[in-house]
């Protein structure tokens, strides 16, 4: 497993003395093909090629397909301001 960053250390907790993950970080990913899928609202065989692809933010950890669900959303805001920013572009030029 890698090494956490500083930021990550900073948000462990202490339960009974051991060192426990952020609840937060847990309810941000999704585990699985199947569970990507579920929260992009795609099918197992598109989302798989999705991740293989890296058209989506998902790596591989322990050989499963892992997604943080605010990476996802960020690059969801990002295509829809790059949409826009299209858009109005075009509309400038008066298309």
């Amino acid at each position: 497993m890698r090494a956490l960053l500083k930021h990550e250390v900073a948000k462990m907790t202490t339960v009974n003395g051991s060192e426990s993950a952020p609840s937060d970080l847990a309810g941000d990913m999704c585990n699985g093909v199947e569970e990507i899928a579920e929260y992009t609202d795609d099918t197992i065989r598109a989302t798989y090629h999705k991740c293989s692809k890296r058209q989506i933010p998902a790596f591989k950890l322990g050989g499963q397909w892992r997604m943080r669900k605010s990476a996802y959303r960020e690059l969801v805001e990002l295509l829809e301001r790059e949409a826009l920013d299209k858009a109005l572009a075009s509309a400038r030029e008066g298309r």
